[in-house]
Formats: C-alpha cells, sequence, structure tokens
C-alpha cells in the first residue's frame, strides 16, 4: 500500500467533509437569518418552514440555486 495514495485521499475526505459543513452552515445562517426577519402579524399565525432541509429543498430544487428568484419569492410571501 502507498502511504501517498492513502494521504491523498485522507485529504480529499477531510476536504469533502469541511465543505460539507460550510453548506450546511450557509443553510443555517440563512434559516436564522430569515426566522429573526419574519414578521409575525400575531400569536396564532404559522409561519412557513424556515428549517435546513426546506430551504434547501427550495434552493437547490425549486430555484435550481437562483438566489435572485428566491429573494424575489420572499418579497412576494404574503404576511
Amino acid at each position: 500500500m502507498d502511504i501517498r495514495k492513502g494521504l491523498s485521499y485522507s485529504l480529499e475526505a477531510k476536504s469533502f467533509a469541511i465543505a460539507e459543513d460550510l453548506h450546511a452552515t450557509g443553510f443555517v445562517f440563512v434559516a436564522m437569518l430569515l426566522s429573526s426577519l419574519a414578521e409575525v402579524p400575531d400569536a396564532e399565525y404559522v409561519t412557513p418552514p424556515i428549517d435546513e432541509d426546506s430551504l434547501q429543498r427550495l434552493l437547490s430544487d425549486i430555484f435550481d440555486k437562483d438566489i435572485g428568484e428566491f429573494k424575489e419569492y420572499c418579497e412576494a410571501e404574503d404576511i
């Protein structure tokens, strides 16, 4: 077994894990931002889902990672 090959694989795995963590952290940040900026009209109002999975689905699947379309969607949300 080549030690350098094992080190390269380990570095690639570590880089992938870091990228995944940063990606997930971005969705956590967006969720916190949207929840803190939400204007809730009364106590009975049900807010749309803003958890990380829902945001990822919205941004990736529905808006095809176009943040401009996502922004228009948020602005059009009826409160």
